[in-house]
């Protein structure tokens, strides 16, 4: 069903429009959240009630998230319900409600959403520290940097560690050099690796001194991989250079 939908969409979209709809009726749970994942391609079809109600009496939580994210994109959404959201004693609401309002982008909602992230941020619970870096990894909005930075250099390693997951979708080269040094930690590397691979070419010139310097076979191979993922002609000629160093 869901492949004749992508094709529909397509090949006919007046079609497509008609029958999306349909499929906010569904019991199957994929093609339910399919459909209210397309509703954020097309907010102007007009189902915010529809889309309202699934969002309030699914006992799903994963259908929740993403029918509350989409009916804050919609041009026939009841905003004050999305934005009631954001002082909800459930963290799955405060999420979505804060995504969704950021994905919508009026000033409004970029406000109200903006301040309660930045709550969760300066939170005395380390669970908000967690929630808020979870949301800043789905944004992956690059200027959204500094909390992430923060908490890089974050003592405790389980909130290190969802930190460099975050910074590997913000994408923000002021993550490099934080990275590299955690990338020095077998606790770490994994992961520090495959944020630094998604930075881009930005990263690629600091990857490179960081090789030619001290560092063993074990981190060398790490930011060998990273060159790999990056591309570029720049990583390219490092990585012919290597060719000599099969222990690499």
């Amino acid at each position: 069903v869901i492949y004749s939908m992508d094709l529909m969409e397509r090949l006919d979209q007046e079609l497509y429009h008609s029958k999306l709809p349909e499929a906010l009726e569904a019991k199957d749970e994929g093609l339910l959240r399919y459909a209210l994942r397309k509703y954020k391609d097309h907010p102007d079809i007009g189902h915010g009630k529809k889309i309202w109600e699934i969002a309030t009496s699914s006992n799903i939580d994963a259908v929740r998230k993403d029918a509350i994210i989409s009916y804050c994109l919609q041009d026939d959404a009841e905003i004050e319900y999305a934005l009631a959201l954001l002082d909800s004693d459930n963290d799955l609401e405060r999420e979505a409600s804060i995504i969704g309002l950021i994905f919508r982008g009026d000033v409004e909602s970029i406000v109200f959403a903006g301040q309660a992230l930045l709550g969760l941020v300066n939170d005395k619970d380390r669970e908000n520290h967690f929630l808020a870096l979870k949301i800043i990894e789905e944004l992956g909005i690059k200027n959204f940097y500094r909390p992430v930075l923060r908490f890089l250099q974050s003592e405790e390693p389980d909130l290190c560690l969802q930190a460099i997951r975050a910074s590997g979708e913000v994408r923000n080269e002021r993550f490099i050099p934080v990275l590299l040094d955690l990338i020095m930690e077998p606790s770490f590397r994994i992961e520090a690796q495959n944020a630094l691979s998604r930075i881009g070419e930005e990263a690629i010139g600091p990857i490179i001194e960081k090789l030619n310097g001290e560092g063993s076979i074990q981190v060398k191979a790490s930011l060998i991989k990273c060159l790999g993922r990056n591309g570029g002609p720049e990583a390219i000629d490092c990585l012919i250079g290597m060719i000599d160093y099969p222990h690499l």
